[in-house]
């Protein structure tokens, strides 16, 4: 995260003012403090990667993401892992169960997000409310999602309460109440208002659609994690509690601990608290459902937004397959940025379209490639899909350049250090690589990834995306809907080895909506206000080292620099800028920042691209200014 000054930009009375931090630990932290902006850690000290090049920085450091955690599983099983930040003010902890939709009857689906929902209503010790009340008025935050594999819960809090956390998540383990009291009719209610309104946004009915076609319907991955309307609707009280009695145990779930802590304490807290708690025999586990389709499938509906879109999708691989990190490159390669083949072909190259992406979802079970493809008005829609297609032929034909290969494998090396800068995007890095493998499995999905070769890509092209094997789905809409553009449209959500976290986000629930509502309880909140007492004081932090310089042009800088990661951040601001626009030009600021990366005197923007992409860097840009990171 870096270091943003911009709030302070009226009181120098200049026009711009820039913030240029040379960073390994410096953080964000917005006035609204969620937990996620937080101070990180120490990860460039030790390198420590045989396998890596000596002068392979980026790789090294990455390498280092994962030193110091402390692993132990308790004797009902467990499982524990604690990640020390020393300058860290604040902690995240998560418990992820390993139960998702992939495990749910096929009579019976979305029940694990349901459960999600209703594991925030309480126990015999909290009522619906309690839980966020006692976060708010520890000044945290919390929340959760489902995914086809795992339910992850987590809290951010200050490092002198995070411990109050740890109450709660040893409390509803086991004595959840799914009852009236607790609001079960009621939170019903909201999963079936949070399922319509998935619907009103751009892929979701595509999704619904293409995965029994692309799984059928018995496989685990064959329905949407969200579950079917009829199914959600008839749940009872009885049937989500039998299935959080088969799940919710300690020897199904993970908890990470990431922060300021000091783990010898951390770890005995944990084991007063959870040690009790029995473990029990789990059900078996699904098995793999073998696909195979033999011919295309085609499936159309008609949508109710105006412009069509493609969703197209092929079967791959599991989370252990040697083949994952190949296709985890090829996905970079087809849509990694404006330097992707698929921003060129599709938006710069033919302009048939608004959004062109690829995305590779996978987990416990064998996941699956997509493309996304959402059209212009008047473009052709099986011209569209040739296009796809013959991407994906050159990608089995054509051994990747290696200015290309270079330039995929640098932004997946600094995307990985980026992404893992805060202490809640570590913790959920960690939850969801560990709830389905294990620490040596995550420490080396990196060092997988950087020696995938130009000869991976074409051969797992040729394995996975055969144009014979692929499921098509496009939404439609009706002929005199068809104009204008369309609305944003997201790339489908994924977890990737490329981000903050792993497997299943292109599955996953959203996080619960309307978390962190204050309740109106009028119960004694003395205990939890003080549940975090006798905790690790929060670290200390200080920008009394900041250096602030005005340049002869009147242009303000501030320095502030922190080596704890490989990273530098400038961030520019300029003061007014919307305030400055005509009046009848409304917008018009808005307008100018979407085009800043389109070219200047100096770059094209496809030079732009290529300068930011070849080092792994980020670019963003808007009316108020601007902010670039690198290694």
């Amino acid at each position: 995260m870096h270091l943003d000054l911009g709030k302070r930009r009226f009181r120098f009375g200049v026009a711009v003012a820039v913030c240029f931090a040379v960073i390994a630990a410096a953080a964000s932290r917005s006035p609204a403090f969620d937990g996620r902006d937080v101070f990180v850690h120490d990860a460039y000290i030790k390198f420590g990667m045989p396998s890596a090049k000596s002068d392979d920085a980026a790789l090294k450091a990455s390498a280092a993401l994962y030193d110091g955690v402390r692993e132990e599983t308790l004797a009902n099983g467990l499982r524990v892992y604690l990640k020390p930040f020393p300058t860290s003010p604040v902690v995240t902890t998560m418990v992820a169960y390993k139960v998702g939709s992939a495990d749910e009857d096929l009579d019976n689906t979305g029940l694990s997000h349901y459960l999600e929902h209703l594991m925030f209503k309480g126990t015999d010790k909290l009522m619906p409310g309690d839980i966020d009340h006692q976060t708010l008025i520890n000044g945290g935050a919390n929340n959760a999602y489902t995914s086809t594999d795992y339910t992850i819960f987590h809290f951010d809090l200050a490092a002198d309460r995070w411990e109050m956390s740890l109450g709660v998540e040893a409390d509803r383990m086991r004595n959840l109440k799914i009852d009236a009291r607790h609001e079960f009719q009621q939170e019903k209610g909201a999963v079936i208002a949070e399922l319509s309104r998935d619907e009103d946004e751009p892929w979701d009915l595509e999704q619904k659609a293409i995965l029994p076609l692309l799984f059928g319907p018995k496989n685990p991955y064959g329905h949407p994690v969200i579950g079917q309307r009829k199914q959600v609707e008839d749940a009872t009280a009885t049937i989500i509690k039998a299935h959080y009695d088969k799940w919710y145990h300690p020897n199904n779930a993970t908890l990470i601990v990431c922060g300021g802590i000091d783990p010898d304490r951390a770890l005995a807290t944990i084991k007063k608290l959870f040690g009790p708690i029995p473990k029990e025999a789990l059900p078996e586990r699904k098995p793999t459902v073998p696909i195979e389709h033999k011919a295309p499938v085609h499936h159309e509906f008609t949508s109710k937004f105006e412009v069509p879109r493609m969703l197209m999708g092929f079967n791959t691989v599991d989370s252990n397959d040697p083949d994952l990190p190949a296709l985890e490159v090829a996905q970079s390669v087809l849509s990694g940025g404006k330097t992707s083949r698929f921003y060129k072909k599709f938006i710069e190259g033919e302009e048939i379209a608004s959004s062109a992406d690829a995305f590779h979802t996978w987990g416990r079970y064998p996941g699956w490639f997509g493309v996304q493809l959402e059209l212009l008005p008047g473009k052709e829609r099986n011209h569209a899909e040739e296009l796809v297609l013959a991407e994906f032929k050159r990608l089995a034909n054509e051994p990747v350049p290696k200015d290309e290969m270079d330039r995929v494998r640098q932004g997946i090396i600094a995307g990985a250090i980026f992404d893992r800068e805060s202490v809640h995007n570590m913790a959920d890095n960690m939850a969801q690589g560990l709830t389905n493998n294990d620490l040596p499995w995550l420490k080396a999905m990196l060092p997988r990834l950087a020696a995938v070769t130009a000869a991976d890509i074409q051969r797992v092209a040729k394995k996975y995306l055969d144009p014979e094997k692929r499921v098509v789905v496009w939404s439609v809409p009706k002929p005199e809907e068809s104009k204008g553009a369309g609305a944003d449209a997201p790339a489908m959500r994924r977890q990737s080895l490329l981000g903050s976290a792993f497997p299943g986000r292109a599955w996953e629930r959203e996080p619960r909506r309307g978390a962190m509502r204050l309740s109106l309880s009028r119960r004694d909140d003395s205990a939890s206000a003080t549940a975090g007492a006798g905790a690790s004081p929060p670290a200390e932090f200080s920008l009394e080292d900041t250096k602030r310089f005005v340049l002869p042009n009147g242009l303000v800088l501030l320095l502030w620099e922190n080596h704890r990661l490989p990273i530098v951040v400038a961030s520019a601001h300029v003061s007014q800028v919307a305030l400055r626009e005509p009046a009848e030009q409304a917008g018009l600021a808005a307008l100018m920042g979407g085009l800043l990366d389109e070219g200047t005197t100096k770059h094209t923007g496809p030079e732009i691209a290529e300068l930011i992409e070849n080092v792994g860097g980020s670019l963003s840009l808007s009316s108020s200014g601007g902010t670039v990171k690198v290694l």
